[in-house]
């Protein structure tokens, strides 16, 4: 009865000292008051090559072939390749109003003199900007137009910041898709 006695404490006390150190404990978790914008992730940076130009090889690794979209031909742009986004956004409860600046990081797919976003309606732009440049944009329905200060060749790079606001609502997404059968499920013989 001595022995799987001893044993069972031996274990016990050796087990501890075979484990992996303890990590540190996480850092305590701040909430800030919503009505400031929330500081943006660190990301890299897309220097400037020259006046107007955008030095894009920070990233390098998410370029991708933009292709009109076959379900969707309204939305996006495929002469576009958006390599990132950086949003700051701020909310204010009591007047249930979203305020924000959006920063995108985007690469001609072939030569283009401007830059078709889609920008819902519920949001009023503040301000346009392309490479720092202040840009006077053009809005119809969901299309925010920005034309560009200066035309990009295919590969060139601009960084587009647009800062809105306003009170967002429901979007009704798009219900006819030839992909999908619009007919339920036939259970039967």
């Amino acid at each position: 009865m001595r022995r799987p006695l001893l044993s069972l404490m031996t274990v016990a006390l050796v087990l501890p000292a075979c484990s992996a150190p303890e990590s540190p404990p996480a850092p305590p978790v701040t909430k800030q008051p919503a009505t400031k914008q929330q500081p943006a992730t660190k990301r890299p940076q897309a220097a400037t090559a020259a006046p107007g130009r955008v030095d894009l090889s920070a990233y390098d690794a998410g370029r991708s072939r933009p292709v009109a979209d076959p379900l969707y031909p309204a939305y996006g742009d495929p002469s576009i390749d958006v390599l990132h986004y950086d949003l700051a956004l701020a909310w204010k409860p009591g007047a249930r109003t979203l305020s924000g600046t959006a920063t995108l990081t985007l690469r001609a797919a072939r030569p283009i003199s401007r830059v078709r976003l889609d920008f819902g309606r519920a949001l009023k732009v503040d301000a346009v900007k392309v490479n720092d440049v202040t840009i006077e944009a053009t809005r119809k329905g969901d299309d925010l137009t920005v034309p560009l200060p200066e035309a990009l060749e295919a590969d060139e790079g601009a960084v587009v910041t647009v800062r809105y606001h306003g009170r967002p609502k429901p979007v009704d997404a798009e219900q006819r898709r030839e992909d999908i059968s619009m007919l339920g499920f036939h259970v039967g013989e």
